[in-house]
């Protein structure tokens, strides 16, 4: 067995040790070289939490030591995106304007988006990418608020037809529920008309970040073809072709024009003449006679 081997099997004993004996669930302190060795080898392999059970510590420490200490090795794009954006100053509205439920669910879909367009994201991206997020979790908030209308209506209707049944109808009772009904329905129709908005909306953004499928495919094809359009265009357009090469050629010559000019003597400021050297071939020997 190697010295390598000893050590680490001697830290491994030791983190058991630790897990077996410590008698709190959440330890607090440094860490021990036993413990940053541990979550070296396994962060790749365990979860934050399985390693925070393993060593008896908070789970939401471990997660931010590995995330500060093995960025290269652990973290995906998604998870960077979920640290990045917890950091900063956003995130603090974020968490006044939305509940702990939303929140989960925007950084699910802000370490997706993030992850689609890898790190090509400039700042007012991000900042599309955070009302298109809004715009979705506002959207989500009008489809439970018409389900609970739908919900109330269906007990109110319920509650109406027996009612009505009644041999002694209470004529007051019925024409609450009545207008309570006709206002959860336009209530109903108003968040239909907020949701239809707010998806045209976020479709605009969607379009306007070319995050689209159809946007992606465009871009895609428009590459493809601009590629093969210009080779197609090469070979089976002659007038097109024999303007590139006199143009090619225009350039060659032009080239070695000016790579003779600067590859002749030169006097410089302080009166000495001597020859730039732009290339080993450029060097004007004595045979020459110049």
């Amino acid at each position: 067995m190697t010295k390598a081997k000893k050590q680490i099997d001697s830290q491994n004993t030791s983190l058991k040790l630790i897990d077996r004996s410590s008698p709190s669930l959440n330890k607090s302190g440094p860490w021990s070289k036993a413990e940053k060795h541990f979550i070296a080898e396994k962060c790749s392999t365990m979860t934050a939490q399985d390693i925070a059970a393993t060593l008896r510590r908070n789970a939401d420490v471990v997660s931010n030591y590995i995330l500060e200490n093995h960025a290269s090795s652990f973290m995906e794009t998604a998870r960077s995106a979920e640290y990045d954006i917890k950091r900063s100053p956003i995130w603090k509205d974020l968490e006044r304007q939305f509940s702990k439920e939303e929140l989960n669910m925007f950084l699910f879909h802000w370490g997706r988006i993030i992850s689609q367009f890898r790190d090509d994201v400039y700042p007012t991206e991000e900042m599309q990418v955070i009302d298109t997020i809004k715009l979705e979790i506002l959207m989500n908030r009008c489809l439970s608020q018409q389900q609970k209308c739908m919900d109330q209506i269906k007990n109110l209707e319920t509650i109406l037809i027996a009612e009505r049944a009644e041999e002694v109808k209470n004529v007051v009772e019925i024409g609450n529920m009545e207008r309570q009904i006709g206002i959860l329905r336009a209530a109903q129709e108003s968040l239909n008309s907020d949701f239809k908005d707010m998806l045209k909306r976020k479709n605009d953004l969607l379009t306007g970040m070319k995050a689209t499928r159809e946007a992606r495919i465009r871009h895609l094809e428009s590459n493809k073809n601009n590629f093969l359009s210009i080779i197609r265009r090469i070979v089976e357009d002659k007038p097109f072709r024999t303007r590139l090469g006199v143009d090619m050629e225009r350039h060659r010559l032009a080239t070695t024009v000016e790579y003779r000019r600067l590859s002749d003597y030169y006097e410089f400021e302080d009166h000495t003449i001597d020859q730039p050297l732009l290339t080993p071939d450029n060097i004007i020997g004595e045979e020459d006679g110049k």
